[in-house]
């Protein structure tokens, strides 16, 4: 088990230097789409051709870690080439060093994401690991989405924003947070209440622990999607 954490944890260093965030200031959505297409296609197909029965998990962490390899590699390769007839500059060393507290914030979520599951693992038995895992999947699934999508659509936006006016930056935050208050309160209360069923739905009967866990860790994902505006400016 301490030899697979070792595997998963050496994701941190492709994780570090996946340049997506330097597109996505750029507003090139288009490579920052192809390199997710090419994590996800890499990560399925090593699935496929190495991952075949439960006894496989180091094979599983390994191919995880190497999902995040070549594009890694790839946004690497674009960034030292990046140049235009506008007069961009080719990336050099300085600016990702000033870019270095957004990598770091990026590999911090990392860790915010998956400590929950170690500290069970550490001090619970496998069988509550996998209660709590039915539970905080779903709902990490959720988080990554909000703080994915929500960083790609707002970032050029407040940029722009932000460069108009300033009244016009703090009107458009405020505006923001509203809508996600009225998304997220919702969804949290809706959740909260139907936690039973909507796990009786998702996973066989055996579950019934990972409820309350579900209905508590649901409301991280909602603040998550108020703080990532937030994040985002």
């Amino acid at each position: 088990e301490q030899s697979l954490t070792l595997v998963v944890g050496l994701s941190v260093f492709p994780l570090a230097f996946l340049l997506e965030w330097f597109f996505q200031g750029l507003e090139r959505f288009v490579i920052v789409m192809v390199s997710r297409l090419v994590r996800g296609i890499t990560y399925l197909g090593l699935l496929t051709l190495f991952v075949h029965t439960n006894t496989d998990a180091m094979r599983s962490a390994i191919v995880f870690v190497a999902s995040y390899c070549l594009p890694t590699l790839i946004l690497l390769w674009l960034s030292r080439r990046w140049h235009s007839a506008g007069g961009r500059k080719t990336v050099n060393l300085s600016l990702l060093v000033l870019a270095l507290p957004i990598g770091l914030s990026a590999l911090l979520n990392q860790v915010n994401f998956n400590f929950g599951t170690l500290a069970v693992g550490m001090f619970h038995t496998h069988v509550a690991v996998g209660e709590y895992s039915a539970a905080n999947r779903i709902v990490l699934f959720v988080e990554s989405f909000i703080a994915t999508n929500v960083v790609v659509v707002l970032l050029p936006l407040l940029s722009r924003k932000f460069k108009e006016s300033t009244s016009n930056f703090t009107s458009l935050i405020r505006y923001l947070i509203r809508m996600a208050l009225l998304v997220a309160l919702p969804i949290g209360i809706s959740v909260t209440l139907l936690a039973a069923s909507l796990l009786h739905v998702l996973y066989p009967v055996g579950y019934d622990d990972a409820i309350p866990v579900f209905q508590i860790s649901i409301w991280a994902a909602m603040i998550v999607l108020v703080r990532s505006i937030y994040d985002t400016c």
